[in-house]
């Protein structure tokens, strides 16, 4: 389902961002878009 495919692709993203807090501001403009 969607939902399942959005939290994966939420904990991926913060796991990057948990990593290079530079790709937050790449990825998050585009999930939240």
């Amino acid at each position: 389902p969607l939902d399942d495919a959005l939290l994966f692709l939420h904990k991926y993203v913060k796991d990057c961002v948990g990593r290079s807090e530079p790709m937050d501001h790449i990825l998050v403009p585009i999930i939240e878009s």
